[in-house]
């Protein structure tokens, strides 16, 4: 019996006591294109109480610090995390991805993993800062 079922953009959970499944079908992060939004998404995950967690990944990536935030939220849940890559797990989705107990991907899907990269502007100095914080992430 489903108990929750929420359906935002880019990510819908179905919810019941045993099982819950996730899909997470879109750009991480909240950006003016739209894209999963980390604290949307961790408030939503805390309304879930559930034996096994299903996380379908279908995704190009997006912002480093809300998908560090979305796997935190998924790797620290309570229950026993099952993800499945049914598509792409690309980038910062590909990071989410390692958030599972196990994790399968569909013979026909794609991991991408890459080094972060950024746009940037200004001095030297923050030229420099930015670099530092790049070699950080």
């Amino acid at each position: 019996m489903t108990n929750i079922v929420i359906d935002r953009k880019g990510y819908k959970i179905t919810a019941s006591q045993k099982d819950t499944e996730i899909l997470i079908y879109d750009e991480i992060g909240d950006s003016w294109l739209g894209g999963i939004s980390a604290k949307q998404f961790a408030e939503d995950m805390k309304k879930i109480k559930t034996d096994n967690l299903i996380l379908r990944i279908n995704s190009e990536g997006g912002s480093v610090f809300d998908g560090l935030a979305i796997y935190n939220t998924v790797r620290n849940h309570k229950s026993n995390v099952s993800v499945k890559i049914d598509g792409l797990a690309a980038s910062i989705a590909s990071i989410i991805a390692m958030a599972g107990d196990t994790i399968e991907m569909a013979e026909n899907a794609f991991m991408m993993i890459h080094d972060p990269w950024t746009l940037a502007g200004g001095t030297a100095d923050e030229l420099r800062q930015t670099a530092d914080m790049m070699d950080k992430v």
